[in-house]
């Protein structure tokens, strides 16, 4: 399980990496839509690159969000 420090830091990194690329993940012809669990995913593959790191790094982000959910309300939303 990630610290609170840095669970609450890779919120806030998740967070900004959408704002980023929100032309990518908002517009387009079709107006697609992408949920933040699929953004979830290709942040942690932008950040990690391999996919043995990314599983490990998506399990101590799933039980971080589960720990912290209930205590933060941005904890929460992603939940």
């Amino acid at each position: 399980m990630v610290n609170w420090e840095n669970f609450k830091q890779l919120i806030f990194e998740i967070l900004d990496h959408r704002i980023q690329n929100a032309e990518e993940i908002d517009g387009g012809i079709n107006n697609t839509f992408m949920s933040f669990d699929e953004h979830l995913l290709i942040f942690l593959f932008d950040k990690h690159r391999t996919r043995n790191k990314v599983e490990k790094e998506l399990l101590d982000f799933l039980a971080s969000l589960k720990y912290y959910g209930d205590s933060w309300l941005r904890a929460k939303f992603y939940a």
